[in-house]
C-alpha cells in the first residue's frame, strides 16, 4: 500500500515538473566592503498577499530565493585615522553602491516583465560606536533603476561631523536602513503594489581612532601683557598653566616654538619659560608653543574568530512525496565545493545506505524519489571546505550541537581558524542545492497563470493544441491496449497540471504548493573576524598651544628720536645679534638647537666732532 502511495506520490512530482516549477537561483554576492540584510515591513499593504513581509515569501517561494534579502554594498569611506579629545567636530562620509540581489532582478524581468522598477522612501544611516555614540542619516525621495544596466545598483551618499567626547576608538557601521520598491504588478489574479523592505548591517566599515589620554594639559587663554621695545616673559612648565595630563610626567625641555607671531616681535624659550621681544606697534602677537608628556603605550586587542552558521536540518519528514534535499555546494568566495551528498539510498536487505550525488551520472528516478535525507556529518562539510585553495586544510572548523527540545534543529557551526582565523572572511554562500522535488519548477506555473499575449502574423497558420483526455476516456484506452503505460502516466499528469492551475488562485493554494519544496539553506555570520591590534607606542603626548603678547607702547620711549642720551651721545637704530636657545623635533625626537637672530635697537653713540682751523 505504501510503495503505490509513493508512486502517486511520484506521479505528482512529476506533474509538478511538467509544468516548470523552476526556481530563480540568487547569484551569490561577491565579498564586499558590507552587507545589508533585508526583510519586508510587517503591518503594511503591499498588495493582494498582505503586507510586505508575506508578499516577499511568496515572490521568494516563486524563484527559489530567500525571504530576506541580502544585498553586498560597494563602501567609499572618508574619515581621519586619528583625532584627539576635545579637538571639535571633524567630517565623515560614506558613498554607498547598493547592489540589487540577481534573484529579485530576474523575478522582476522574467517574472512581472519590468524593466525598470523606482526606488522610493530611502532612509539610511552612518552609525558611529565606542568612543563616540552618534548617528548620520541621509535619503532621497524617489530613485529609477534600469534592470537592465551593469551593476544594478542604487546609489546613496552620507555625510556629516562628528564630536569626539572621550579616548578610544570609533567604528563605524551600516545603521537601519529601509526603502520602497515599486512594482505595482498584477501576477495572475495577484496584485503586488509597493514592497517595503527595512534593513540592517553588523559589519564594520572602518574606525577613527581618538588620541590617548596623557598630553599636558595647557590653560586656555593665556596672555602676557609687554611694554613695547622691551622683552616679556612667562614661566610654563612647573606652574599652574601647564600640568601633566592624569599623571603622566611632562618630558623635559619638550617645550618648544613652533611659530612666531605673524605680525612681528620675537619668541624664545628656555628654562620651561617663553620671551617675547616685543615690536614698536601696540597690538596682540599669537605665538605658538608646544610642550609633550611621556609616551603611552595602548591597550591590546584580541583577534576574533569569523563564525558562520550553515542552517541544514538534523531530519526532514519523510511520507508523501517525500520532498527532500539531495545534494549541496558551498562557496567562498570565488571557490565551490565538490557535492556534498545529503540523500542515502538505504539497502532492500539490510546493506548499509549508500549516499548519492547530483553528479553521479546514474541518479535516475528511483534514486531521487526512495532516496532519504541524511544530514552530513560535521567533518565532510570540514574536508568540502579544507579543499578549497580560499580556505585550506586546518583553516576552518566545523561542528554540530546535539538536538534538544528546545532547538532540535540546531545549525552548523562554521569556524575559521588557524590561517584564516583573527580576520573577516567572506560570508559562506551555497553555490548550488539538487532537491526531490526538483528545483526547477514554480516559474512555469507563473507563466500558466500569465501567459505573454500573442498576435499571429498576416498570413500565418494558426494551430489549436488538442484537449487533453479524460480520466475514463484514459482508463479505456489503457484497457484497450491503444496506448502504453508511458502514455497513460503521461496523460495523468497533464491532468493534474490542469488541476494545480485551476486551483492556484489564491494566497492559501500558492503556500500549499511551495510548502513542498526544501527551501535553500542560507548562511548567516554570527561573528564578524577581527584582526588583532597590538600594543604600540603612541609617542610623546603633544599639546600644542598659543601665547598672546599685548604689547603696548612704552611710555618712556616714543621712539629713536626720543631716547635721552647724555650729552655728547645721539641715539641712532641699529640692529644686535640675540642667540637664543630652542628644542626642535628631529627624527621623532627632541634636541636642543641655538638660533641666532638680528633685531632692530635704539643706541646712543658719541657725536664726534672736528676742530675748527683757521688760515693765517
Amino acid at each position: 500500500m505504501k510503495r503505490k502511495q509513493r508512486v502517486v506520490s511520484a506521479v505528482t512530482a512529476v506533474a509538478l515538473t511538467g509544468v516548470g516549477l523552476g526556481f530563480l537561483q540568487p547569484t551569490p554576492v561577491s565579498a564586499a566592503s558590507a552587507n545589508l540584510t533585508c526583510v519586508g515591513r510587517v503591518g503594511d499593504n503591499a498588495g493582494g498577499l498582505g503586507d510586505s513581509a508575506k508578499t516577499l515569501g511568496a515572490l521568494a517561494s516563486f524563484t527559489g530565493g530567500s525571504a530576506a534579502l541580502s544585498l553586498g554594498i560597494g563602501v567609499n569611506l572618508s574619515a581621519p585615522a586619528k583625532v584627539t579629545p576635545g579637538s571639535g567636530p571633524f567630517d565623515v562620509s560614506v558613498g554607498l553602491d547598493i547592489n540589487l540581489p540577481d534573484s529579485l532582478i530576474k523575478a522582476a524581468l522574467d517574472t512581472l516583465k519590468l524593466e525598470e522598477i523606482p526606488v522610493t522612501d530611502a532612509k539610511f544611516s552612518l552609525e558611529a560606536s565606542g568612543a563616540i555614540n552618534e548617528s548620520i542619516s541621509a535619503g532621497f525621495a524617489s530613485q529609477t533603476v534600469n534592470l537592465r544596466s551593469a551593476p544594478v545598483q542604487v546609489k546613496q551618499s552620507i555625510a556629516g561631523k562628528l564630536t569626539p567626547t572621550k579616548a578610544g576608538r570609533v567604528d563605524y557601521k551600516l545603521g537601519a536602513a529601509s526603502f520602497s520598491i515599486n512594482i505595482n504588478k498584477a501576477v495572475g489574479p495577484i496584485s503586488i503594489g509597493v514592497l517595503t523592505v527595512d534593513c540592517t548591517s553588523n559589519d564594520v566599515i572602518g574606525n577613527t581612532r581618538v588620541q590617548v589620554p596623557g598630553a599636558p594639559i595647557v590653560s586656555a587663554g593665556i596672555t602676557v601683557p609687554v611694554w613695547s621695545y622691551t622683552v616679556g616673559g612667562v614661566p610654563l612648565v612647573g606652574t599652574d598653566r601647564v600640568q601633566p595630563d592624569n599623571g603622566n610626567p611632562i618630558i623635559p625641555g619638550s617645550l618648544r616654538l613652533e611659530s612666531q607671531a605673524p605680525n612681528g616681535g620675537y619668541s624664545a624659550i628656555g628654562g620651561g619659560a617663553a620671551f617675547f621681544l616685543a615690536p614698536p606697534p601696540s597690538g596682540d602677537y599669537n605665538v605658538n608653543y608646544e610642550v609633550c608628556g611621556q609616551e603611552k603605550f595602548t591597550e591590546p586587542e584580541a583577534g576574533v574568530n569569523s563564525v558562520q552558521t550553515l542552517p541544514l536540518p538534523t531530519t526532514v519528514p519523510q511520507g508523501g512525496l517525500n520532498a527532500h534535499p539531495i545534494g549541496i555546494k558551498l562557496k567562498v568566495g570565488s571557490d565551490t565545493t565538490e557535492w556534498i551528498s545529503l540523500s542515502s539510498l538505504a539497502g532492500l536487505f539490510g546493506e548499509v545506505p549508500t549516499p548519492i550525488l547530483p553528479d553521479s551520472g546514474q541518479l535516475d528516478f528511483f534514486q531521487k524519489f526512495f532516496s532519504v535525507y541524511r544530514a552530513p556529518a560535521p567533518a565532510t562539510i570540514q574536508l568540502a571546505l579544507e579543499k578549497l585553495p580560499s580556505v585550506g586544510a586546518g583553516n576552518v572548523k566545523v561542528t554540530k550541537a546535539a538536538p534538544t527540545a528546545a532547538d532540535p534543529q540546531p545549525p552548523y557551526m562554521i569556524e575559521f581558524v588557524g590561517q584564516r582565523g583573527n580576520q573577516p572572511q567572506s560570508l559562506v554562500e551555497v553555490a548550488d542545492w539538487n532537491t526531490w522535488l526538483p528545483s526547477s519548477g514554480l516559474t512555469g506555473i507563473l507563466a500558466a497563470l500569465n501567459p505573454p499575449t500573442t498576435v499571429p502574423a498576416p498570413g500565418q497558420t494558426t494551430t489549436t493544441t488538442a484537449k487533453p483526455m479524460t480520466l475514463p476516456e484514459l482508463d479505456a484506452a489503457l484497457a484497450a491496449g491503444t496506448i502504453t503505460l508511458d502514455k497513460y502516466i503521461d496523460g495523468r499528469v497533464k491532468l493534474l497540471t490542469s488541476d494545480i492551475i485551476g486551483g492556484f488562485t489564491s494566497p492559501a493554494a500558492l503556500e500549499q504548493i511551495t510548502s513542498l519544496f526544501p527551501k535553500k539553506p542560507e548562511p548567516k555570520a554570527i561573528t564578524n573576524g577581527k584582526v588583532p591590534v597590538p600594543s604600540v607606542s603612541t609617542g610623546p603626548l603633544c599639546t600644542s598651544f598659543t601665547v598672546t603678547y599685548q604689547v603696548t607702547p612704552n611710555p618712556t620711549v616714543l621712539g629713536a628720536s626720543a631716547i635721552r642720551c647724555k650729552s655728547g651721545y645721539t641715539a641712532v637704530k641699529t640692529t644686535v645679534s640675540v642667540r637664543t636657545k630652542t628644542r626642535v623635533k628631529v627624527n621623532g625626537r627632541y634636541v636642543t638647537r641655538y638660533v641666532t637672530k638680528k633685531v632692530p635697537k635704539t643706541v646712543c653713540k658719541k657725536v664726534s666732532t672736528k676742530k675748527a682751523t683757521t688760515k693765517k
